[in-house]
C-alpha cells in the first residue's frame, strides 16, 4: 500500500533557443520506496514542447551522448529537473522517475514526432538523429478540431482529427481515449498538459467550467 504524503503545486519554465514556455505542474508524493509509474498526456503533442520533452526523455532513459555545433560534446542529464535533482528529489525518494515516465498525446497534425523535432531545429541534429526513427514509431491520437482554439497557420495541415460530433460526444471520445491509453501503459498517476496553440481571443479560457457545461449540452 501506498501512503500519500502531500500534493505538490510548481510551475515549470522551458527555455529554448527559439521558444520560452510555461508548465503547470501537480504531483502526489508517495512515502513508498517502490516508485510508482507516472504518465503524461500533451495536448499538441507534436509541437516544439512536446517533441522536446519525448527527445529528452529518450535521451536521459538511454544516456546518449551526441556532438553540439556551438558546445562541443554533451551528455544527457537531468538539470533542471526538480523532481529528479536537488533537494526535492532527495527529501522525497518516493516520486516518480522521469525516463521510466510513459508520455503520449493528441495532435491535430498526422505529423510523426521524429520530423517534427527534426522541423523544430530546436535540438542539436546529432541528438535528433539518433532519437528520430523511435520518435517517429510513437503512435499519436487524434486530436479534436475546433477552429476558434486553432491558430490559422494550422488549420490546412489538421488531417489527424476526429470525426465531426456534437461536443458531449467529442467529450466522452477524449475520456475514452486517456482510460485506453492508462491502462494500456500501466500508470497510475496521469497529469493532461495543455501545450497546444490557441487564438488570443480564448487565452484564460475556464477549461474545467467549459468541460462541464459541454457534458450537459
Amino acid at each position: 500500500m501506498v501512503g500519500l504524503l502531500s500534493l505538490l503545486r510548481w510551475t515549470l519554465t522551458l527555455l529554448s533557443p527559439l521558444s520560452c514556455s510555461t508548465w503547470s505542474v501537480v504531483a502526489n508524493v508517495a512515502s513508498s520506496e517502490a516508485r510508482p509509474r507516472c504518465g503524461m498526456l500533451c495536448v499538441g503533442l507534436a509541437g516544439n514542447n512536446g517533441v522536446t520533452l519525448v527527445a529528452a526523455q529518450l535521451a536521459n532513459r538511454c544516456g546518449l551522448t551526441w556532438e553540439s555545433d556551438r558546445r562541443g560534446p554533451q551528455e544527457a542529464n537531468l538539470l533542471g529537473c526538480i523532481t529528479q535533482v536537488g533537494k526535492l528529489a532527495r527529501r522525497h525518494h518516493g516520486l516518480a522517475s522521469f525516463s521510466d515516465m510513459a508520455v503520449g498525446g493528441w495532435d491535430i497534425r498526422p505529423l510523426p514526432l521524429g520530423q517534427g523535432l527534426y522541423e523544430s531545429r530546436v535540438l542539436d541534429y546529432d541528438l535528433v538523429r539518433q532519437v528520430r526513427d523511435e520518435m517517429d514509431a510513437t503512435r499519436v491520437l487524434p486530436g479534436v478540431w475546433d477552429a476558434s482554439f486553432i491558430g490559422d497557420s494550422q488549420h490546412a495541415g489538421a488531417t489527424n482529427t476526429a470525426p465531426p460530433a456534437p461536443k458531449p460526444e467529442l467529450l466522452r471520445r477524449l475520456r475514452a481515449d486517456i482510460r485506453a491509453w492508462r491502462e494500456a501503459e500501466q500508470v497510475r498517476h496521469l497529469p493532461i498538459a495543455g501545450r497546444a496553440e490557441s487564438t488570443n481571443q480564448n487565452r484564460g479560457v475556464r477549461i474545467s467550467e467549459n468541460v462541464i457545461s459541454a457534458e450537459r449540452i
